[in-house]
């Protein structure tokens, strides 16, 4: 972590990938090492529990459109026009 960020240089025998030595400030700092990425990681597994826990039960966008076509239809029915029916004046 104390690397992130940071310029590094790498050495190594192209015809020799075993070893890759890792320098800073022109000092060596030990060998790279290789990064094993498994198949099955049991942290991407927490975290898809996690996901699963927080995904909504419904839309939030299908919510705010829903409430809004009510409210459309409550007022375009609330209001009746009195003038079109039989026998006003």
């Amino acid at each position: 972590m104390e690397w992130i960020r940071k310029t590094v240089d790498l050495r190594y025998d192209p015809f020799d990938l075993e070893s890759i030595e890792f320098w800073y400030n022109g000092q060596k700092q030990g060998l790279a090492k290789p990064l094993v990425i498994q198949e099955y990681n049991n942290l991407a597994a927490k975290n898809k529990k996690e996901q699963e826990d927080k995904t909504p039960k419904t839309s939030r966008l299908l919510t705010v459109l829903e409430e809004r076509s009510i409210e459309r239809r409550r007022r375009k029915l609330g209001a009746i026009p009195f003038r079109q029916l039989e026998g006003g004046k």
